[in-house]
């Protein structure tokens, strides 16, 4: 079986092109000839070249290097990780005519229903567009994020998921809003959990990780825990202003190979929290606004709701969270929550579900 797969992939975050390499990873290990369709929204494009025009309004040439390699290094790696198809499109448009050679299509995962972005309502990540008969439109882990659909956008929503085989999501919110539009939805684990993606061990050992934007006071008060461990510290992926001198540039298998050997790992990010219990490494994560609702439902249903630590956490509660054991029950829940993911996706796929 042939499957197509939409989904952010060609941007310059982590956890996205991680979730996207998965979903593809995943599928190709249980024997189906899957690639991420390389749509690329001309928004989205506009959007990520504007920091070079900003770097080169203000005549920053070495920042204008940092933007063009960053992006360089992003656009490569997705190739490095997973397959993606040979044409591309930048334009919805586009889209049903790249469809055509695909037996099932799978939009997930993240927040590809959050249409109140600058990207807009974007038909293809809700597979809004005709496709060949008996074709299988299926989401896996998708979410709307904290996004509040007006009543013209649920109509337009729910027409479009009228069409689907099976409707799979990351979160209990985005669970409650099909089920308010009449779908039999089901909650499963980000794609992030399905597949090894080889990350690639750092040439350090003894440190301790931080990840994800943070506001300066809370760089402060994660700095103080951290060097109150009396371990390196690493910031991965963020360049905090003012400690230039602890950012480390990294490709996505490198930042999951600082998160899986780190001794302890403080994080903004969704995904920061999701890969430190995959790899079972003491992590404290902020509740960062427009996030807490994601959050909390992903530490929850791992079993670990304590991990979390509010914007204005001092030091010490970060530190006391973050050195605190995980839970002994962390890797049963966890296991079953992937099994009986795994299990529900590839049943859509059969027709089985």
């Amino acid at each position: 079986m042939k499957v197509g797969i939409l989904t952010y992939h060609d941007t310059n975050n982590f956890g996205a092109q991680l979730q996207a390499a998965s979903v593809q990873r995943f599928l190709q290990a249980e024997g189906f000839d899957a690639e991420l369709i390389d749509f690329r929204p001309y928004r989205h494009e506009i959007r990520r070249n504007m920091t070079l025009l900003r770097a080169i309004k203000r005549l920053d040439f070495k920042g204008l290097k940092r933007e063009l390699a960053s992006n360089r290094r992003f656009r490569n790696s997705i190739f490095g990780m997973a397959k993606v198809s040979a044409r591309s499109a930048f334009f919805s448009s586009q889209i049903p005519a790249l469809s055509q050679r695909y037996d099932a299509i799978v939009c997930g995962s993240d927040e590809l229903w959050n249409f109140g972005n600058y990207r807009g309502y974007m038909a293809p990540y809700i597979l809004d567009f005709a496709v060949r008969p008996n074709v299988r439109k299926i989401s896996y882990a998708a979410s709307i994020g904290s996004y509040k659909p007006s009543p013209e956008m649920r109509d337009k929503m729910k027409k479009a998921l009228m069409d689907f085989s099976a409707i799979l999501v990351r979160d209990p919110t985005t669970l409650a809003f099909a089920n308010e539009l009449g779908f039999e939805a089901k909650r499963v684990v980000d794609p992030t959990f399905l597949a090894d993606l080889d990350p690639i061990r750092p040439p350090i050992d003894d440190y301790i990780m931080m990840s994800g934007v943070m506001k300066t006071p809370q760089v402060t008060q994660a700095l103080e825990a951290a060097q109150s461990l009396g371990l390196r510290v690493v910031t991965v992926g963020v360049r905090y202003p003012g400690h230039a001198e602890l950012h480390v540039p990294a490709t996505p298998r490198e930042w999951i190979g600082y998160v899986k050997y780190a001794r302890h790992h403080i994080t903004s990010l969704f995904h920061g929290a999701a890969l430190s219990l995959k790899y079972e490494t003491p992590f404290c994560v902020f509740r960062t606004l427009g996030k807490e609702q994601k959050i909390f439902s992903l530490l929850d249903w791992m079993g670990e709701p304590s991990r979390s630590v509010s914007p204005e956490a001092s030091a010490e509660e970060i530190t006391r969270v973050v050195t605190s054991d995980l839970s002994a029950e962390l890797q049963m829940t966890r296991d079953g929550r992937i099994a009986e993911s795994r299990t529900l996706f590839l049943s859509a796929l059969a027709g089985s579900d």
